[in-house]
């Protein structure tokens, strides 16, 4: 498994991007890390999902799109209660969707909680600034999106 950092994306060239990203089960980037991944490796997103199985793209205070095959799936953000520093929404995103994610069936409940806690960490400055329990994350879940978690 290659896990490669976005900070790093310019350092790489198209032919590495499109080796590592081949087989892969999911690419998760932001819009403009597609649009520059798709730009490196001269593959649109079709083919780029003939690369991997699953494109998630994060779209900041607009939730994310998940993409395969077989269509959208667009999943809407949760607010933040304030915004201090965004440094860090998106690796939050990716921890909790890491965490939630079945290979085998993701539910609406699962692709909604990598949005839960990923306001947290921009509600104050600072990278590692943030915290909260389960309950606090099944309190934001339902405030959000209106179920039980």
């Amino acid at each position: 498994m290659h896990l490669r950092s976005r900070q790093s994306l310019t350092a790489w060239d198209g032919n590495d991007l499109t080796e590592w990203i081949s087989g892969s089960a999911i690419l998760i980037s932001n819009d403009y890390e597609l649009e520059l991944i798709s730009k490196m490796t001269g593959k649109d997103k079709k083919e780029l999902l003939g690369l991997t199985k699953t494109i998630i793209t994060t779209l900041g205070e607009k939730g994310s799109l998940i993409s395969t095959a077989a269509g959208d799936i667009t999943v809407p953000a949760a607010k933040a209660r304030e915004v201090a520093d965004p440094t860090g929404a998106g690796d939050a995103y990716r921890a909790a969707f890491s965490k939630g994610w079945s290979p085998v069936k993701t539910s609406n409940q699962q692709r909604r909680s990598a949005q839960s806690p990923r306001p947290t960490p921009i509600e104050k400055y600072g990278t590692q600034e943030h915290h909260f329990t389960v309950d606090e994350f099944k309190e934001r879940y339902t405030a959000n999106f209106g179920e039980e978690l």
